[in-house]
């Protein structure tokens, strides 16, 4: 009797989803919602209608026709706008205060909190500084700089000497590929005119400019408290790992989230015009093939690949934040404009690097089961902490695979030195295709 009236439930929680707007119609108005719904469960929490767009705090909620929050159809231009120039977290705040109420009934200090709408600034033209007045953060992936706590964090690449390797060992770690190349990409867009952020700017340290020893001593147990008590942390969960869980699990399921929201609370105070996530790959099957010392073999396979927001999976709309995030990236234009980047990123990464975009013969499950394929080759639509966290335009790049047999050679060179961290040729590629990418998006 229980699935039964499941099931009951399921079809009218969709005949009311499609029962006043047509399919075709919602297509039209919400032309990127098909890059947001990765699973038909979502639908239990909104609807889109004739009247406008309603999200709803759990299913059963639904069904009795009790909504959260709604945006009406005579407002929806008006509060997208409104919600396009609000941070993330004053989003939620708007979401909460508005309710069922009709965007003009709100007081202005209820329409985003404590936050600011802050006009633009034309910067007068510079033919030598074309990227004046644009604020660009960079977002330099992972943290751990040496092999010890790079395999901590399990961002590393280790081979034994062979003559697949030229007869060297290679041992290098992802996060100084990133950090180089969000140093010479930072330089370069500065001398362009732009205006800079980098979230870590420091090796080994995090977005507060502390290491991962130093959260352990210091930090740690405020920091799981608060997130207990924002919801966003089991506290039985939580509390079990810290006790009795490796370093390794501490580092993945306590730090590394945490870390991950204060990246992005620090790209959105900035407000930037937007966003890079700078990260390299590797090829999943063969990573899982490396052995009990954590040593893996040299892959003919390589491809470039950028994500942006969106595919949100079963549950991934129960919590509110989430919600929201949906709700932003449904009425905002950050989503087409993230893609139209990303396809830049893309096609520079093919330029520079000699290296194609992913395709469906790299049989990667994680494209298939948490992706959805753009229009635009190589880039997908994916609901990481980062894509979801952070507002505004953005590209999540994840270029070359750092396990090929010609990668591997070329990243673990340390001959291109910079201020915190030594880089190589092929990271000075990388950050120049990112370079002109953004170029290219500004044209």
């Amino acid at each position: 009797m229980r699935y039964l009236l499941l099931f009951i439930s399921w079809i009218l929680l969709s005949a009311s989803y499609f029962s006043c707007t047509s399919t075709h119609q919602i297509a039209e108005e919400y032309p990127h919602l098909k890059y947001l719904v990765k699973d038909s469960s979502l639908y239990e929490y909104f609807t889109i209608d004739s009247s406008g767009i309603s999200f709803f705090a759990e299913p059963a909620e639904k069904i009795l026709g009790k909504p959260e929050f709604k945006i009406y159809a005579s407002e929806k231009k008006e509060v997208a706008e409104w919600i396009a120039q609000l941070q993330p977290d004053s989003v939620i705040v708007f979401y909460k205060n508005k309710g069922l109420r009709y965007f003009s009934e709100m007081l202005p200090s209820e329409k985003g909190g404590e936050a600011k709408i802050v006009a633009k600034k034309v910067a007068r033209k510079d033919k030598n500084k074309p990227l004046k007045g644009i604020r660009i953060a960079i977002d330099p992936g992972h943290i751990e700089t040496t092999m010890e706590m790079a395999q901590i964090e399990e961002k590393f690449i280790k081979m034994h000497a062979s003559p697949a390797t030229q007869n060297q060992e290679i041992a290098f770690n992802e996060a100084n590929l990133t950090l180089s190349t969000a140093l010479i990409l930072s330089q370069k867009l500065q001398e362009k005119g732009a205006t800079v952020m980098l979230s870590r700017p420091r090796a080994g340290y995090d977005a507060r400019g502390i290491n991962f020893r130093m959260w352990l001593d210091m930090v740690m147990m405020q920091d799981i408290e608060n997130e207990i008590k924002a919801g966003r942390m089991d506290s039985a969960y939580a509390h079990k790992i810290r006790l009795n869980g490796t370093a390794n699990e501490i580092y993945r399921k306590l730090y590394v989230p945490i870390d991950l929201r204060k990246r992005a609370e620090k790209i959105n105070l900035f407000r930037p015009d937007l966003t890079i996530i700078i990260h390299y790959n590797v090829h999943g099957p063969n990573w899982e093939l490396r052995d009990s010392s954590n040593y893996c073999s040299p892959s003919p396979i390589n491809y470039n690949m950028a994500f942006v927001g969106g595919s949100f999976m079963k549950g991934e709309l129960a919590r509110l934040e989430d919600r929201v995030a949906f709700m932003r990236l449904l009425l905002t234009p950050s989503l087409p404009k993230s893609i139209n980047l990303s396809a830049n990123v893309i096609q520079q990464f093919e330029k520079h690097l000699g290296v194609p975009p992913v395709t469906k013969k790299d049989s990667l499950l994680y494209l298939d089961r948490s992706s959805i394929l753009t229009e635009k080759t190589g880039v997908y639509a994916r609901n990481l902490s980062l894509t979801r966290m952070v507002g505004g335009v953005l590209c999540y790049g994840e270029s070359l695979c750092q396990d090929n047999i010609q990668e591997c050679i070329s990243l673990n060179k340390k001959d291109l030195y910079l201020s915190e961290v030594v880089g190589n040729e092929r990271t000075k590629q990388v950050a120049e295709s990112y370079f002109e990418a953004i170029m290219e998006y500004f044209k």
